[in-house]
């Protein structure tokens, strides 16, 4: 089932450039991800610190090997250096299928 993903992040004060710097630089290997349907970042209009990541997945599976991926290679231990809290992570099926 296809399955859409948000990621919602907070980054620390002085890390809102390094996220986006990382964040940019990573989109293209999310987006060549097998199983990956599209992965776009959006940041917030009212404050720099919120950026969140919708991607779309062939499958929950799919995604879940994104993470595994993510987790061995270190960019998510990276990436969990410069947030300000947990990242929040939800999942979706279509509504209307």
């Amino acid at each position: 089932m296809p399955t859409l993903v948000l990621l919602e992040v907070k980054a620390k004060a002085d890390a809102v450039e390094t996220l986006r710097t990382l964040t940019t630089a990573g989109i293209p290997h999310t987006r060549a991800f097998a199983g990956c349907q599209g992965a776009t970042a959006y940041v917030s209009q009212d404050a720099p610190q919120p950026l969140v990541l919708v991607t779309q997945w062939a499958n929950r599976d799919a995604y879940e090997r994104y993470l595994a991926w993510r987790t061995e290679n270190g960019t998510l231990a990276q990436l969990m250096s410069l947030l300000d809290g947990p990242p929040s992570i939800r999942f979706f099926a279509r509504g209307d299928a």
